[in-house]
Formats: structure tokens, sequence, C-alpha cells
């Protein structure tokens, strides 16, 4: 972030340079998996204002929309295959401050996760179907929008001792059994926030949507 700011305030289009094919490091930079990351290195593309195409600069339309839409309340998905389910737990996030939506299949799931650029996190059912929960997992972090989203399995008591094992390695992702008592569900949000410390907050977003603007 500090080199991306020093190549904003020098202005050398030469940094988006590279021999052959190449990206450069500040174009790299553009599709990093921390958004912190990504937005200092759109600032400085932004600063240098390069009159010239650059390996990698496809980059920049895409990530001026993702920054330009991030603005307002972070949103939270829950999904679960049964509809009340993730309604109640929706609801339950819309009470803690988050979009709370509901995902029936993990399709769905999916395809909300990396369609809004205000996702924050994501509870979800060890019993989502259509794909399961695995599947849902590896698509996830294959994609740099979702590769550091923080998740919460919540798993039925047959299921918990693999969700477990689908948690190991991954410093984003939890797995415990299905909250029950009133506070629970309340303290698993917390700690899906402090997962990952370069979430942002709503005002530096709304602050990057207008730079983006």
């Amino acid at each position: 972030i500090r080199f991306a700011a020093e190549m904003a305030r020098r202005r050398d289009p030469a940094v988006l340079l590279a021999a052959g094919p190449q990206r450069s490091q500040l174009a790299e930079a553009l599709e990093h998996p921390d958004r912190r990351v990504r937005f200092a290195a759109l600032e400085a593309v932004m600063n240098i204002a390069p009159q010239e195409t650059f390996a990698g600069a496809s980059a920049v339309p895409k990530l001026l929309w993702e920054f330009a839409a991030a603005a307002g309340t972070p949103q939270a998905l829950a999904a679960s295959s049964r509809t009340n389910q993730a309604s109640a737990w929706a609801a339950q996030l819309r009470a803690l401050g988050y979009d709370g939506i509901p995902a029936p299949t993990g399709r769905e799931a999916l395809l909300a996760a990396l369609d809004s650029p205000r996702r924050a996190l994501m509870v979800i059912d060890s019993d989502i179907a259509d794909p399961r929960l695995r599947e849902v997992l590896y698509q996830l972090r294959g994609r740099r929008l979702t590769k550091q989203l923080p998740v919460a399995i919540f798993s039925s008591l047959p299921n918990l001792a693999q969700s477990q094992s689908l948690a190991t390695g991954d410093p984003y992702l939890l797995a415990i059994a299905r909250p029950q008592r009133e506070g629970d569900f309340a303290a698993v949000v917390k700690e899906l926030e402090e997962l990952n410390p370069a979430t942002t907050d709503e005002q530096t977003r709304s602050e990057w949507a207008t730079k983006s603007l």
C-alpha cells in the first residue's frame, strides 16, 4: 500500500510497464485479494493517468465499478436449503446492521457473493445443496473477490467433524454447530468480523466510491 502511494505521488507511467507481456507489480496489485491493496493500486493508476494502455489495464474499469458500487450497508449472506432457516438467519444479520440476504441453494449463494461489491461475510448450512458445501467453498476460495471472505459453517451434528476438517488451514473459515442459544449467532458474527482485518468500514468504502466515480 505504501509502495502504491509512492507511485501515485510520482505519477510516472513507466511503473505500469514491464518487459514483454508480463504485468508490472503495480498492475498485479490491481487483482490482489486484499481490497485495501486493490484500491491503493487503482488510486495510483488514476493519479498517473496513463495515456497508453498497459498489460493488466483491463482490470481498471472493473475495479472502478467494484469500488463505485461498494458504498452503503455491508451485505451478509445466509445460505440454507431450508428456506425458513435462511430467512431467519438473514433477519438476525439485519438486526446486527447488515443487509442480510437469504440464499436457498449453494448456487444462489455463490452468485450473490460474486455479484455484490458490498459482500462482507457469509453463514452457510453444512447441509446446503445445489451444489453441496465442499463445492461452494472451493468456488469461493478460487475467486479473487471471495478468497478472503469470512465464512461460518453452521453444521448439523452428524456433519460437524467433516465441516471442521474443511476449516483446517483456511484462516477465513469457521465451522461450528448450528447456534441454538440466544446470543450465539451474534457472537459468531463478531468472530467472523475479526477474521479479516482487511475488511473496510462503511465510511472508507463511501470515500473509495466517491473517488472511483
